[in-house]
């Protein structure tokens, strides 16, 4: 029987998401990216810092280089450049760089991409 290897599924300390992966998010993702994310679900899927990987939370403030979540063991600040964060509600994965900024200027940053 010839059969193919099965790809393992992502796992947030074995390896970093692709660049690419950021640059073709669809129109609908950008979209909820550019919108209001405190209070949106969070999970850490890759982190330079192994500490934060994995972890699960709730985004209770933003600044332009940090989310602060909201999780069982308390308020843990996440830097978003060092990060791979996927949020389940929407089914989005993005790289932290692509939303290091201000939360008021993400909307601009995001949607007057060419």
């Amino acid at each position: 029987m010839d059969s193919k290897p099965q790809s393992k599924p992502f796992s947030a300390v074995q390896k970093r998401p692709t660049a690419s992966r950021a640059l073709h998010l669809s129109r609908r993702e950008l979209e909820f990216l550019a919108g209001e994310l405190i209070g949106e679900r969070v999970i850490v899927e890759w982190s330079s810092d192994k500490g934060l990987a994995g972890l699960d939370g709730r985004i209770v403030d933003e600044t332009a280089g940090t989310f602060v979540l909201a999780t069982p063991s308390g308020e843990k600040r996440v830097p978003k450049k060092s990060c791979a964060l996927f949020f389940p509600g929407a089914g989005v994965l993005v790289e932290g760089k692509l939303i290091h900024c201000r939360p008021e200027e993400r909307t601009k940053k995001l949607l007057e991409r060419k």
